[in-house]
C-alpha cells in the first residue's frame, strides 16, 4: 500500500452547521486511514465541533464531537473507505457572531 496525505483548511462561518467532502476515494482504490490529526488555533475557544464520516455514516468520534483551542490533537485511528465513497466533515459553529477554522491532516495507505 503507498501512503497517501490529505490536508483540509475548515472555515466555518459564523452559527454554521453542515457537511464538506475532505476527499473522494478514486474509483477501483481503497483508503484506509491510520492517523487523524486535527489543529485548533488560538481563538477557536472550543466553540468549532467536528465529527468524520464516511458518506453519511458516522466514523469518528462515535459520539460526541472534536473541539479544541490553540492545539493540535492526533488520534490513531483505523477507518476504511472503499471505492468513491467520500471522506466528509461534519462541522457545527456554536459561535453566532464570528466565523472559527481548524485544520485536518489524515494519514493513511491507498491501496
Amino acid at each position: 500500500m503507498a501512503p497517501q496525505y490529505v490536508a483540509y483548511h475548515l472555515v466555518a462561518a459564523a452559527g454554521a452547521e453542515d457537511d464538506e467532502v475532505i476527499f473522494t476515494i478514486p474509483s477501483g482504490r481503497l483508503f484506509r486511514v491510520l492517523k487523524l490529526k486535527i489543529d485548533f488555533p488560538t481563538g477557536t475557544y472550543g466553540e468549532l465541533q467536528i465529527y468524520l464520516k464516511r458518506g453519511a455514516e458516522r466514523v469518528f468520534p462515535h459520539s460526541g464531537s472534536v473541539m479544541g483551542e490553540d492545539r493540535l490533537l492526533e488520534f490513531d485511528v483505523d477507518i476504511l473507505y472503499q471505492s468513491e465513497e467520500q471522506i466528509v466533515v461534519h462541522y457545527k459553529n456554536t459561535n453566532t457572531t464570528s466565523s472559527k477554522e481548524c485544520f485536518i491532516y489524515i494519514g493513511g495507505e491507498m491501496a
